[in-house]
């Protein structure tokens, strides 16, 4: 693993000094903590203003990996870090807390926001920012229950109240839940045992690309971490994906063509998409 003894996220008096395209976490260091896990209050301004910086992903990977003794993950908040002992069912064979750290560690936001160039910065920023804490509290539900179909729902719900603790703007509150409210969308779209149809995802997109190619890259993160599902089935699972996202995002070129009228309302407050390329 690279080297990131300057890397720290846990000293004293912690200033960042925010650049959107900068590789390195701007920090100046007064003191660093012992290793602790602390109080969630704590750890999501680190996390929110960690993310805020806009690091690669390269960067992101360092400091959310689990051996990396002065990164986030290793002092993530007991409630948090409860989640490493959660046993979950088949296609699953990691902890509920593993899996999550398998798919920050796979999610790829830097290839799947290339094609949105004509996105100001400051919004592809925040997107990826988005992504990024959608990836992390994604599956945080199964703490109640890892059986719970509902489970991405109440993952949303308990991230929510997070996201102000993070500075999330209203737009960034409103695309996270949605990404961590429908993450499982997709694959039961491509599960031929289930009856998802492909028009709920057009239809839930808004006519958004971008919000299906964010929904697109949170999906891929989650199935590629479950050995299982691509190499437990007679089919090429993430194909299937890819198919699926290409045939919403030509359906909901040819609505917005057409300007065809929306099925599903979205809050009018949200600004963060432009309508079509």
């Amino acid at each position: 693993m690279k080297t990131i003894e300057k890397i720290r996220l846990f000293p004293v008096n912690l200033t960042w000094s925010p650049t959107l395209e900068d590789s390195k976490p701007k920090i100046l260091i007064t003191g660093i903590h012992d290793r602790e896990n602390l109080p969630i209050p704590q750890w999501l301004s680190i996390f929110g203003a960690f993310l805020s910086s806009n690091p690669t992903d390269a960067t992101f990977r360092i400091i959310m990996n689990k051996d990396n003794p002065v990164g986030l993950w290793i002092n993530r908040p007991k409630e948090l870090a409860q989640l490493d002992g959660i046993m979950q069912e088949w296609p699953h064979r990691e902890t509920v807390g593993n899996h999550i750290h398998t798919v920050v560690q796979n999610l790829d936001t830097e290839s799947s926001l290339n094609g949105f160039n004509y996105l100001a910065l400051p919004k592809r920023s925040g997107m990826k920012k988005v992504l990024r804490t959608a990836a992390f509290f994604h599956d945080i539900g199964k703490i109640k229950d890892i059986t719970d179909p509902k489970h991405p729902q109440h993952s949303a719900d308990m991230a929510e109240s997070y996201f102000k603790i993070m500075n999330f703007t209203p737009e960034e509150v409103w695309l996270c839940h949605f990404l961590i409210r429908h993450h499982d969308l997709i694959g039961k779209i491509v599960n031929r045992n289930d009856p998802t149809e492909i028009n709920r995802l057009i239809d839930i997109c808004h006519g958004f690309p971008t919000i299906l190619q964010c929904l697109h890259t949170i999906t891929i993160a989650d199935i590629s971490s479950i050995p299982e599902l691509l190499n437990g089935v007679s089919y090429n699972i993430i194909t299937d994906v890819n198919l699926a996202v290409k045939l919403a995002y030509e359906e909901i070129k040819r609505r917005n063509s057409k300007k065809m009228k929306r099925t599903v309302l979205i809050p009018d407050n949200i600004r963060l998409f432009p309508l079509s390329e």
